[in-house]
């Protein structure tokens, strides 16, 4: 079985930076969306399809997704955004929050990855109560890390 470590990220970062798919039942196909419209992701899909084959790679894109947004779904049903995928799992079941919370605070600590330079070490520690607000109030990772610098400062 081949390491999917590459295709892993790749959902990682088109997750990070389009947090509205976390709560989108069609969030695969919105996924690949993104990547046809976005020559960056495009190119990167390309890469990985060289690598891995379109079915490989498709597959673990919305197993990926799936798993790192915390939803399921038995239903499929034909793409109607791109080609790039033929059909795809209607995600409308939403699984336990410990997926999805953990989801969460792995985007933020990517987040706090790229942003070294501006974000507060406090975050990191706060790591739970960043995700929790993420996940009970539906708001971005920017938003819930704003709320909790703000609880602190407050103390």
């Amino acid at each position: 079985m081949a390491d999917t470590t590459d295709i892993q990220r790749f959902v990682r970062n088109i997750l990070l930076s389009n947090e509205a798919l976390r709560t989108d039942p069609h969030a695969i196909d919105a996924a690949f969306q993104l990547i046809a419209d976005d020559v960056n992701l495009r190119s990167q899909y390309d890469a990985l399809l060289e690598k891995f084959g379109r079915d490989v790679l498709n597959q673990d894109v919305g197993k990926y997704v799936a798993e790192q947004i915390g939803r399921t779904g038995k239903t499929s049903t034909k793409s109607s955004q791109t080609s790039l995928t033929g059909t795809y799992t209607i995600l409308d079941k939403t699984k336990s929050t410990a997926p999805a919370k953990k989801w969460v605070q792995s985007m933020i600590t990517a987040y706090a990855r790229d942003h070294k330079a501006a974000i507060d070490p406090i975050i990191l520690e706060k790591r739970d109560d960043v995700a929790d607000i993420a996940l009970h109030d539906g708001v971005s990772i920017e938003d819930a890390i704003a709320a909790v610098l703000e609880r602190e400062n407050k103390h």
